[in-house]
């Protein structure tokens, strides 16, 4: 699969001397793990494939609701139908190419700070006595350099704090992955807030939210309540 385009090819090589709803099985298993592993990896709310089949090819569509299969055509006697679908492919935006736009690259000033705050945790975590092998592995199952990703969040629709708005998340490897294409697609990370790590953002807002709560009820009147005794 190409990662600047979103757009993944399959071949069928399977052999001639199986029945055909064997063959037929075998390419949509091999299809099928393919795309888990790239559901696995990227943020994506959708795939858009093709299988190729000596002269017949099949479009594709994956999303975490299954798969939407055209009808095979004959590229030799269609091969319009192929061109105008890389022609509407170059010219869709990234959203309908199936990319999560809630989702970037982290800059290398995020990535640093995800790596420090991810190794300052586990440092704390680990004996005073570990090696730093210990450190270093254990800081690699979380982070990837690289491949750290900033994920956007909807800041609260009530806050009129400046740190609330722009609220991310950073990212890098997930520690537990969905097992099927289809489904709820959760996967679990180790995640540093952004509000955590800008200076003094925490606090203000914490503060501002004490004084200042929503839905506090009126107050009608008050009284002192003395213990007995």
């Amino acid at each position: 699969m190409s990662p600047s385009t979103g757009l993944w090819i399959n071949t069928t090589t399977t052999t001639r001397l199986l029945p055909k709803q064997i063959k037929c099985a075998i390419t949509w298993a091999r299809m099928s793990r393919t795309l888990q592993r790239l559901a696995k990896r990227q943020h994506r709310r959708h795939y858009f494939t093709f299988s190729v089949s000596g002269k017949w090819i099949r479009f594709i569509r994956w999303d975490r609701a299954g798969a939407v299969v055209s009808e095979r055509f004959n590229i030799l006697k269609h091969s319009e139908l192929f061109c105008q679908f890389f022609w509407r492919f170059a010219h869709i935006t990234d959203a309908e190419r199936g990319y999560d736009l809630t989702v970037e690259p982290a800059t290398p000033e995020q990535e640093e700070t995800f790596r420090q705050a991810i190794q300052d945790h586990i440092r704390a975590q680990l004996s005073s006595h570990s090696p730093p092998s210990d450190l270093q592995a254990a800081v690699g199952e979380h982070y990837q350099r690289g491949a750290v990703s900033v994920i956007h969040l909807p800041h609260s629709s009530y806050s009129q704090l400046p740190d609330l708005r722009g609220h991310h998340l950073l990212v890098s490897r997930p520690i537990a992955v969905p097992l099927s294409v289809a489904g709820r697609g959760t996967r679990a990370y180790w995640a540093v807030d952004s509000r955590t790590y800008r200076k003094d953002s925490a606090f203000e807002g914490y503060m501002a939210l004490r004084h200042d709560p929503c839905h506090r009820p009126g107050g009608a009147t008050g009284v002192e309540v003395r213990a007995r005794g």
